[in-house]
């Protein structure tokens, strides 16, 4: 009887999780404190001990030399912010006297209740991470570098203020801003990256409350990240397990807990972090984006690590590192899967939140990076990553070819046999972008969805369905079938049809594209091709029978079909969605979008050839 209710126990819980109801599953028992109990004990030796460790425990690597390249950008930032104001995504705030912590996107207020209690409902609070993206404190860094670069006090005071604001009003465990622990981390580094750049004494008042903000949000991500390891796999177990073992360094010798969530926080970051990242460098993820921000949690924690620790991130860098080289486009990341803004260390985000430049230069030094390291892929010009990302270099011409699967579904977009295209460092046909997260399922459905992205679907049935904010209708199976220097082919195959690519390069100004179907429920049928360029206004555009002419910048693009074709050109369409794109998160402009359709038959090949040209002069 026993055996029978363990059973039936665990298929509900496994019922629990396929329907999304994660909290049900796993959430910490808190007690409902009030702030800074008066019953625990604070001595000079535990502030004393704490404070040296913040002074003395440098978490910035080589930061420090980079402040002078952007210095008139960073002192710009940090006077705005002086003043209350922030440019958050896409939108500006302006607080007039304090900052409002639990302000939304839509201006309306989350409520100082529990954090598991309160709904985040985007209708009537809009996109939570607008709120969190204030609440990450990553402004507090650049007070500190202007303060580093100026000597300014009104930089430091401002540091000083808004943390006791913040203190003040988020009591631990109330609030949105307890919610999730890897925000806690993000919170956490800001904090201690800015008293450690200003080094000037913490009055006691305040030293007092960040012990215990300091306490308290260890004991939260102590007992959170066992539920974001179960499901939340991803760069958000990096990041909790980043803030715990940062937190714990601090406290060491003045907490009892501190070594308990040392060895905890080490162990799950030695176990995870090659997990998570592939011994070809790519993030299972398939998101460039969030594998530059697990590389920043490490960064952040590379200078209090112990040797084996520092091994792994080492040997994590030594990887990335390649593998960035070969993704990025003239040190910019292109933008494949779920992205977003935050950055755990803020100077990386310059001189835009893609850019890699600095990260590199850090990544170099703290491995000591050799050219020979890199020798292996300089006559390489064709890449195949274990996330799905596959990459051919010919001349001029780079081509980002998505297939092959990964194993991290939850993030990912539909962007199966997706391609993006660059001539020249110049962007031709990308990616739609993210947009955000928590919204309306429509530009959920359009921005995660296969129409936004530059592959091909039967009938206008999509290769996959979004559920929600992050999950999904099924989960298709995709394989590169074979790439060499001048062409690549896969497939993908889902609960209705296997569609087939091959791109083959013809020499760097021209590419053609075959696609097919090998299997589906009737012999005829309509294709349907989606191909978004960056081209954000309506100039320079013919349609000539089957061909299309087009101007990107210098360059002129020409689309051959070799078929009787349906062509429609959308530019920021809402009804329907069609023609947008996302280069920052929460942000979108209406960009050029062509959608090609015709009859065509079980595998029949569907023929396009892109030419591109550079403008005469």
């Amino acid at each position: 009887m026993k055996n029978k209710i363990v059973f039936l126990g665990k298929i509900f819980h496994l019922f629990l999780k396929k329907m999304g109801f994660y909290k049900l599953l796993y959430k910490p028992k808190y007690k409902n404190m009030k702030y800074l109990k008066k019953s625990r004990e604070i001595t000079e030796e535990k502030l004393n001990s704490f404070y040296k460790n913040i002074m003395d425990k440098a978490i910035y690597i080589n930061e420090i030399e980079y402040f002078n390249f952007y210095k008139d950008i960073i002192l710009e930032k940090a006077d705005t912010y002086l003043n209350n104001e922030f440019l958050i995504f896409d939108k500006n705030f302006k607080f007039e006297n304090s900052i409002k912590w639990n302000i939304s996107e839509n201006n309306n207020f989350y409520p100082n209740a529990h954090f598991s209690k309160i709904s985040l409902n985007y209708k009537k609070f809009g996109d939570i991470k607008y709120t969190w993206e204030l609440n990450k404190l990553w402004y507090l860094q650049y007070l500190a570098i202007a303060f580093y670069l100026t000597g300014n006090r009104k930089y430091s005071q401002k540091i000083f203020n808004d943390i006791n604001n913040w203190i003040d009003n988020n009591p631990p465990e109330f609030g949105v801003n307890w919610i999730n622990d890897q925000e806690i981390s993000y919170r956490i580094i800001s904090v201690i990256y800015a008293l450690q750049l200003i080094k000037e004494d913490i009055p006691t008042n305040l030293l007092e409350k960040l012990y215990w903000l300091f306490i308290e949000s260890g004991n939260h991500i102590n007992k959170e990240i066992d539920y974001t390891i179960k499901y939340v796999p991803n760069n958000h177990v990096i990041g909790a397990a980043s803030g715990l073992y940062l937190i714990s360094e601090m406290l060491t010798g003045s907490y009892y807990e501190a070594d308990k969530w040392n060895k905890k926080s080490r162990k799950i970051l030695l176990r995870y972090i090659d997990i998570f990242i592939n011994e070809d460098g790519a993030y299972d993820l398939q998101s460039p984006n969030y594998h530059l921000v697990i590389i920043l949690f490490l960064i952040s924690i590379f200078n209090l690590s112990n040797q084996e620790l520092k091994n792994i991130i080492k040997r994590t860098f030594i990887k990335s590192l390649e593998y960035f080289e070969t993704v990025s486009v003239n040190k910019i990341i292109p933008q494949i899967g779920a992205w977003d803004s935050g950055r755990p260390l803020i100077i990386y985000s310059l001189p835009k939140e893609d850019s890699i430049d600095l990260l590199l230069r850090s990544m170099e030094k703290i491995v000591n990076f050799k050219e020979n390291n890199n020798q292996k892929k300089v006559n390489k010009k064709f890449f195949s990553y274990s996330n799905g990302i596959n990459i051919i270099e010919n001349g001029k011409t780079k081509l980002f070819f998505i297939a092959g699967n990964h194993k991290i579904f939850s993030q990912r977009h539909a962007d199966y046999l997706g391609i993006l295209l660059y001539y020249k460092n110049i962007e031709i046909l990308a990616d739609s972008g993210n947009f955000k997260y928590n919204v309306e399922e429509k530009w959920n459905n359009y921005f995660r969805g296969s129409f936004s992205h530059n592959t091909f679907i039967v009938d206008n049935i999509p290769l996959n369905i979004p559920v929600g904010t992050f999950r999904w209708s099924e989960y298709p199976e995709a394989k590169i079938l074979n790439i060499s220097n001048s062409e690549i082919e896969g497939i993908v195959e889902n609960k209705s049809y296997i569609a087939r690519r091959k791109i083959k390069f013809i020499n760097e100004n021209e590419i053609h594209i075959d696609d097919s179907v090998d299997k589906y429920k009737i012999d005829r049928f309509k294709i349907v091709r989606f191909f978004h360029f960056s081209k954000e206004d309506k100039n320079d555009i013919k349609i000539i029978n089957n061909q299309i002419i087009l101007k990107i910048r210098n360059v002129k693009i020409e689309l051959d079909f070799l078929q009787n074709s349906k062509i429609e050109l959308f530019f920021g369409n809402n009804n329907p969605v069609f023609g947008w794109n996302s280069k920052r998160y929460g942000g979108k402009r209406g960009s050029l979008t062509i959608v090609q359709s015709n009859i065509t038959k079980l595998k029949e090949v569907n023929k396009v050839m892109l030419r591109i040209k550079e403008n005469e002069k």
